[in-house]
């Protein structure tokens, strides 16, 4: 089934069809060659974090993921208190030899 709002912004259900359910199935396999690596699971892995208050917003799981950080902001929202803020490296980060002479 399928929602709509209609005009007076109530919710209208239709019924779709088997065809219909056919050609959004291949719809949705072209988004998912046109995205590339990302797939369905990782769009709603994505979206769930997002639901969730990541910040920076993550755009490309692959790549927003990679330092930690929001996956840390998962748990702390998740479990709050669990994450001991003053021992993680957050940005601006530190040039990379900073302290060495």
């Amino acid at each position: 089934l399928l929602r709509e709002m209609d005009d007076a912004g109530e919710f209208e259900i239709i019924e779709e069809t088997r065809e219909e359910k056919i050609h959004v199935d291949a719809l949705l396999d072209e988004l998912e060659a046109a995205l590339g690596k990302e797939g369905r699971e990782e769009l709603a892995m994505r979206n769930w974090m997002n639901s969730l208050g990541a910040t920076p917003r993550v755009k490309y799981i692959y790549e927003d993921l990679k330092d930690g950080l929001a996956i840390l902001q998962l748990f702390d929202k998740i479990k709050p208190g669990c994450v001991n803020w003053s021992k993680v490296n957050t940005p601006p980060f530190r040039a990379l030899g900073g302290k060495m002479k």
